[in-house]
């Protein structure tokens, strides 16, 4: 009869762990490793490599980058789970002596439900919604940009505004001031 060595034994129980987690906060990095991540409000860690469920590409015809980032929340399966969503919208002026990259517009949800026929896995209509605060210091970095290979890497956090929705009414509540901090996106975009 073979023995299960306790060497075995030790990297099956490592590896068991380290899945049971699909959410971290990345190293961050500038090599095109498709991973993003940020702490979020409730100083979460949440992020992880890029996958089906991400969107970031380059609008060749606005020149924005459009960064569509979704992660799951503990409990619940893919069809029925609850997820938050992050999305970015950034300007890049291509100008002869530099590159200016500006962060227009961005939004976080805290919690929505995916249904089978929202291909976007959003309904805005709902509390949990925030929105970018301009009157707020907005630090986004790009480190690295390499065009020929379409990957751009760098860092961000900026405060965020709830939106408020009573009946029929909706607006940006001010006073409730989100943070997300500690971004980080090493990633292959598409073009589109």
């Amino acid at each position: 009869m073979k023995r299960f060595s306790p060497i075995c034994l030790l990297f099956f129980i490592i590896g068991f762990i380290s899945c049971e987690s699909e959410e971290y906060l990345p190293l961050e990095t500038h090599e095109g490793k498709n991973t993003f991540g940020f702490i979020s409000p409730d100083m979460v860690k949440r992020g992880g490599n890029i996958d089906v469920n991400d969107t970031i590409a380059l609008n060749q015809g606005t020149n924005q980058f459009v960064f569509k980032l979704k992660t799951k929340s503990p409990g619940g399966f893919y069809k029925n789970g609850t997820w938050r969503f992050l999305n970015m919208y950034l300007t890049f002026n291509d100008n002869p002596s530099y590159h200016e990259y500006i962060l227009d517009s961005a939004f976080y949800v805290e919690r929505s439900q995916y249904t089978s026929d929202s291909s976007l896995f959003l309904d805005k209509s709902q509390d949990g919604v925030y929105f970018l605060d301009t009157t707020k210091n907005i630090h986004f970095w790009v480190f690295q940009h390499q065009e020929m290979i379409q990957q751009i890497s760098g860092s961000f956090d900026f405060h965020m505004n709830q939106q408020r929705v009573y009946g029929d009414t909706t607006y940006i509540d001010t006073s409730n001031t989100i943070e997300i901090i500690a971004g980080r996106y090493d990633v292959i975009y598409s073009l589109e």
